[in-house]
Parts: structure tokens; C-alpha cells; sequence
């Protein structure tokens, strides 16, 4: 049997997978990405694409292409018995908090294409037709039996392994790993197609007395995705012509209009799983195959998308022992507390928006709409809607690799250690032109400029075994990122390569610095 070797294997070519392989790819680490479809996926599926994973996009270089290929979600519209009753602009609902203010709608198999023409440019493919068999690990590697399209076993001997293979994955049963939840017992159906009425290329939520709908705008002429609950007397409808199904389920909602041009009609069930930890041993989990969940805000892809994200940088750093395999623990210490609370959050609105109470019927269509608009009126409640659904607001502060020093250099505005570093604007630039590449940043704001201290950071940071940018900021020339960063004369911050904050201290302290390095690498220090 043949045998290959590579530092990291990556079981899927979905949009996970596919992130994670050019994340990697990004960082120079050698991997092998396999799939068992043909190619990328034809079929639209996922549709909303977060402001986080725009931000990560705009990194990779790819985030004008990505908005090309979409639209800009400009507005949602609560309907009921066909008459729009609250209309709120979406458009730019996260004003001055990242530079993609919005959601954008862009299809699963956009979004697949767009990752894998990055792989591409950095001279790398993906071994499709292929399948993971069997997967056995010891302290020092895993070896993965593969099957090729020619039927033909490999065996595959890598340092690490991740399963990015979906909710049914392959690797999660190899590995024995439980993914407890539970599936919602009710029928949805999607469909992507064209329609004529007489409302605007814009989200549109139906919410009749007893059937849910909803209307999601996407790129092209009268392009819409239709979601909704499968009528109950409905068990079986393979061969059904969705036009034809679609016409019992409008009588009761009152909107005139026709459908035609269906490219896509499925059905599915509702999941709502997460593993216990995103790892096991020299394996791990990201996307679907370690967490399922309603979709309900559009977060699957994105949480996917966004896992590998975070895995990979810590990955790199491993695999080129910069870095203790320590490490990598923290994967499952960031992204599973959100993972969880996904999966919770997701399930007790899903189950507001299809129940049948009468409660929340009456909720649902008399208070929410005005709630929602009320609520989205105010900066505050604005900003923290739009944290949460954006993922902009997801925040690591009980990481163990964290560290604040010296915090009463700041106000009560300040940043701290694990949460993203804040978008700011200035003067025709701002903060997140510092934070693209693969390097770590360490930013330096002052008000009294010492030249004895900037060279000792750059001294400092000629020693450190990792790549980090060296920026540095006079309040003078600088008072907008002061005010927004809340820093009250001098302050350091270390980013790390994903655009959080790991290090923060109020002045320069550099054995404390060495304090967070050790901590982060996997050293000895205490402190």
C-alpha cells in the first residue's frame, strides 16, 4: 500500500475544510486536503456571509471579489397576511464597527469557488474523490487509511489530522466521539429561484398565524432563496415540481406572486448537536462535524470558516516548533464556550419563530417586528445586535494564553485581552490596515516619545523566535486610535495573527512581555 507524509491532513473540501487548507497555506505549512465529492459543491446551501469572516476575507485579499460575487443585504421586512408591516435597514446596521457594516449574501458554492481559486494562486489542490476509511493515532502521529477514485488504499502519516467532513463525519465516528443534541421533529424546505411580485430585492419574513416563511435576496434578476415548514401532511415529496408544492403554501399568506426558474429545492431536518471537546489527541474537529445547529442568523458556515481560522495560526506555530503542542488545547478553549452558546441561542429563537403557541404566535407577529426596530434605534442595543450576529462580537477573554498588565492605564472603553482588536477609523486609514499578513503585531502608542524604549522592543523583538510587525503611534498624531483604544498615556498591544488581542498592558514592562510569550509558546516562566 502506498504511503504519503504530510505535517497536517484535512478531511473535507467544504468551506471549512477549504479554509483551513488555504489558512495553512497562508502560513507555508505542508498539508494534504481530501474529499469525497468530485468538486466543489453545485448546490447553493449556506447563504449569509458574516462581517467576521469578511474581515478575514479582506486579509486573505479576496473580500472585493467576494462582494462582487454577491449582494448587500439592505433591509429585512416583516410581512403578515401579505402586507409589510416594519421595514429596518440593514445596510449598515454595524456602522464604524467593521468595515463590512452589513450581512452579504453569497452562496455556499461562491464562497467554495472563491477559497479554492486562493489555493490555487498558492500552488495548492485538493485530492477529490477521495474518502477517509480508518483513522488510528499515537503520541507522535496519525496514520489515515484513504481511498482514492480509483479504489485504490493509501495510507496517509501526518503530524496532525482535521475533520471538517460535516454533520455525518467520518472522522467524529472514527475518532468515537459523541455529539449529543437532539433533531427537530418538523420538515423545512429551501428553494432557490425567481420571482415576480411586487416587493424589492430584500429579506422579507412571513409571519402568518400559523405558517412561517421567509424570502432571502440573492444575486441576479428576482433571485430569492424561500425557506420554510413543511406543511405535515406532506411526508414524501420526491418528484414534486416545486411550483406546484409552493402554490399550497401561499394561499394562506396572501402575497401575490409567481415563481419560475427553480435551480435548487430540498428538504431537511433541523440539528442541534455539539461535541464535548474539538479535540482528541493528534485530531480535531471544525465546522459542521464538530457543532449543528438551526440556521437561524446564518452563522453555520461562518462559525466553520471561522474555527479553522482560529485553528490554523496555532497550528503553524506547532508544527514549526515555535510553539509547545500546549497550544493547540486552546482551540477548544475559544471556540467551544461559543459553539455552545450558538447551538443554545439558535435553538431557543428557532423555536420562538416555528411554535405554535399561542403566546409566542402573538409575540411573533405583533411585538417582535416593533421590538426589533425599536431596539436596533439604539446605539447600544444596535451594537451589540450586530456584535452578536456579525460574530465581530465573539470574545476569547477566558483564554489561558491571555494576558492584562497594568490595567489602570486605561478607561472603562478599553479593549481587553481576547477580544477582537476594535475597527477605527482616522484620517483616511484605519486600525485593521496593521493587522493583515500572518505576523503577530505589537503596537506601541506613546505620548512622550523614548528613544531608549523603542529600542528596546525592536532589540526585543530581533531575539523572539516568531514573526512580528513592529508599529508605533504618538498620541499627537494619533488621538483617534487613543480615545477608541481608551489608552490613557503609553500602552502596549500584542495581536495575534487572527486579529485578537493577547497581550495588553498599560506600559512597557518587558519581562512581563516575556511572561506572555512563555505562556503563549508553551515556556516556563511564571508570573
Amino acid at each position: 500500500m502506498k504511503t504519503l507524509q504530510t505535517k497536517v491532513l484535512i478531511i473535507g473540501a467544504g468551506p471549512t475544510g477549504l479554509m483551513m487548507a488555504c489558512q495553512l497555506a497562508r502560513y507555508k505549512v505542508p498539508f494534504l486536503l481530501i474529499d469525497q465529492k468530485k468538486s466543489i459543491t453545485n448546490e447553493t446551501k449556506a447563504l449569509g456571509v458574516q462581517a467576521r469572516t469578511m474581515e478575514v476575507y479582506q486579509q486573505m485579499g479576496i473580500a472585493q471579489e467576494a462582494l462582487r460575487r454577491g449582494l448587500i443585504g439592505e433591509a429585512v421586512n416583516f410581512v403578515i397576511k401579505g402586507k409589510p408591516i416594519r421595514r429596518i435597514d440593514l445596510a449598515e446596521i454595524g456602522k464604524d464597527l467593521s468595515p463590512f457594516p452589513y450581512i452579504h449574501m453569497l452562496v455556499q458554492h461562491e464562497n467554495e469557488a472563491l477559497l479554492q481559486h486562493f489555493l490555487k494562486t498558492e500552488g495548492e489542490s485538493v485530492l477529490w474523490n477521495t474518502h477517509l476509511d480508518t483513522i488510528t493515532q499515537t503520541d507522535a502521529e496519525v496514520e489515515a487509511v484513504i481511498i482514492t477514485k480509483d479504489g485504490e488504499r493509501q495510507t496517509v502519516v501526518a503530524d496532525w489530522l482535521v475533520g471538517a467532513d460535516g454533520g455525518s463525519s467520518t472522522t467524529r465516528h472514527q475518532l468515537g466521539m459523541s455529539f449529543k443534541g437532539e433533531t427537530h421533529e418538523q420538515t423545512f424546505f429551501v428553494a432557490d429561484t425567481q420571482i415576480d411580485w411586487a416587493y424589492a430585492q430584500e429579506l422579507h419574513v412571513c409571519l402568518d398565524k400559523t405558517k412561517f416563511l421567509a424570502f432571502f435576496p440573492m444575486k441576479g434578476d428576482r433571485r430569492f432563496r424561500i425557506v420554510g415548514a413543511l406543511p405535515s401532511h406532506l411526508k414524501d415529496i420526491e418528484g414534486i415540481q416545486f411550483e406546484v408544492f409552493i402554490e399550497e403554501i401561499l394561499k394562506d399568506i396572501s402575497i401575490d406572486l409567481r415563481i419560475s426558474n427553480t435551480d435548487w429545492f430540498s428538504t431537511y431536518k433541523i440539528h442541534h448537536r455539539v461535541v464535548d471537546s474539538f479535540q482528541r489527541g493528534r485530531c480535531f474537529l471544525a465546522g459542521d462535524s464538530a457543532h449543528l445547529h438551526s440556521p437561524v442568523g446564518a452563522q453555520g458556515m461562518n462559525t466553520g470558516l471561522l474555527d479553522a481560522y482560529n485553528l490554523a495560526w496555532k497550528l503553524s506555530l506547532v508544527v514549526k516548533e515555535k510553539a509547545a503542542a500546549s497550544l493547540l488545547k486552546t482551540y477548544t478553549e475559544e471556540r467551544l464556550p461559543f459553539a455552545q452558546e450558538l447551538v443554545n441561542t439558535t435553538d431557543r429563537v428557532f423555536g420562538m419563530i416555528v411554535s405554535n403557541n399561542p403566546f409566542l404566535r402573538f409575540f411573533r407577529r405583533n411585538v417582535f417586528p416593533t421590538l426589533f426596530k425599536i431596539g436596533t434605534s439604539y446605539d447600544k442595543v444596535r451594537k451589540f445586535a450586530f456584535g452578536r450576529v456579525s460574530q465581530t462580537g465573539i470574545n476569547y477573554r477566558k483564554s489561558s494564553i491571555n494576558r492584562n498588565h497594568q490595567s489602570d492605564s486605561f478607561n472603562n472603553k478599553a479593549p481587553q485581552a481576547g477580544d477582537r482588536f476594535p475597527y477605527i477609523t482616522s484620517n483616511k486609514t484605519n486600525t485593521f490596515d496593521w493587522l493583515d499578513g500572518t505576523a503577530f503585531q505589537l503596537l506601541y502608542f506613546y505620548t512622550k516619545r523614548e528613544e531608549e524604549t523603542i529600542v528596546q522592543l525592536k532589540n526585543y523583538l530581533t531575539l523572539s523566535n516568531l514573526d512580528i510587525q513592529f508599529y508605533q503611534f504618538d498620541k499627537e498624531r494619533n488621538a483617534t486610535f487613543f480615545e477608541g483604544l481608551g489608552i490613557k498615556e503609553q500602552a502596549i498591544f500584542i495581536v495575534r495573527p487572527d486579529m485578537y488581542i493577547g497581550y495588553r498592558s498599560g506600559g512597557v514592562d518587558l519581562m512581563d512581555l516575556e511572561v506572555y510569550f512563555s505562556r503563549l509558546l508553551g515556556g516556563e516562566v511564571q508570573g
